[in-house]
């Protein structure tokens, strides 16, 4: 995938599990929903922005980045 590509699935997925942490705390959706939606949404965020952060410009490999 290209570079912007691992940006814009970083932003959606770090805005989901911090938007699911405000309407949890606003007690909008049920603490367990909040819950489940983090715990989907995070490493999600996690890796693509990992991801986003090695990829180069180019169509090139991306780098191993390890266990």
């Amino acid at each position: 995938m290209k570079k912007e590509t691992y940006g814009l699935v970083a932003a959606v997925s770090t805005l989901l599990w911090v938007g699911a942490g405000f309407v949890g705390l606003l007690g909008l959706v049920p603490d367990w929903a909040a819950a489940a939606l983090t715990i989907v949404a995070f490493p999600v965020s996690a890796v693509t922005t990992m991801l986003w952060w090695m990829a180069g410009k180019g169509e090139g490999d991306i780098p191993f980045m390890g266990y």
